[in-house]
């Protein structure tokens, strides 16, 4: 093959080998099947760089000016590496953006590397104050067969419970609450746990659960009277 001018700068090319190569770094190779494969590895870079410029901005786009405080977040997220202070700074920021999935995903993914049960029960909590009540059933159901103990999540779980229908399981949670504070009348936890008590045609239950907080109704105020009132007649009226 005779030597050709370079397309890039004009001077005469030399040889090596199977390949043309100028003193300005173009180069040619003269086998077909290298060629070949050099302009599908030329267009295959090509590709890859555009993919991730499109990456990228796409990265940018879904967390604007704290994308480069994510970005190290969410390494530690799926290596298993979040720790209290990296967890709180992932969901801050996750929360500020509304990225509600974020969040979650942060919980579970801190639980399962920590083993903390407050966090499942935050979770549950979380998904709660979302409606998501399938999904806080769950974690509620999880964090209990790890032997928590929170009034606050046995309450929450109760009132899942009985928006799913599952009477039995809701009132035993609620006088699982209840019971967690004896010698205190909880007026929030009382009511529905009296309110379901009559729905499902237990007064006998409700009239004895009752009687069992009279004692302590010297030492509360008048509203929790009012309401201990209020419980004794819908008891009374639902039984007659």
């Amino acid at each position: 093959m005779n030597l050709i001018n370079c397309p890039v700068c004009g001077s005469k090319t030399k040889k090596a080998g199977h390949t043309l190569f100028c003193k300005c770094g173009w180069s040619k190779s003269l086998n077909k099947n290298t060629e070949m494969i050099i302009q599908k590895n030329i267009a295959k870079n090509i590709f890859i760089a555009g993919l991730a410029v499109m990456l990228f901005a796409m990265y940018l786009g879904h967390w604007g000016s704290a994308s480069l405080k994510i970005a190290p977040l969410k390494i530690s997220q799926w290596t298993g590496n979040l720790n209290n202070h990296s967890f709180t700074q992932l969901t801050d920021i996750c929360t500020r953006l509304k990225k509600y999935d974020c969040v979650e995903k942060a919980h579970v993914s801190f639980f399962k590397s920590s083993g903390k049960l407050e966090i499942l029960e935050q979770l549950g909590d979380f998904q709660l104050r979302r409606n998501k009540l399938n999904e806080a059933d769950k974690t509620y159901n999880q964090y209990f067969t790890h032997k928590g103990n929170s009034v606050k999540a046995a309450y929450n779980y109760a009132r899942i419970l009985e928006k799913a229908g599952k009477t039995d399981a809701a009132l035993s949670y609620y006088k699982y609450a209840l019971e967690a504070r004896p010698g205190t009348i909880q007026v929030t936890v009382m009511r529905s746990y009296i309110d379901l008590l009559v729905k499902s045609g237990q007064r006998s239950k409700a009239k004895q659960e009752l009687l069992k907080l009279k004692p302590l109704l010297n030492r509360v105020g008048s509203l929790v009277k009012q309401e201990y009132n209020r419980w004794n007649k819908q008891v009374i009226t639902h039984g007659s």
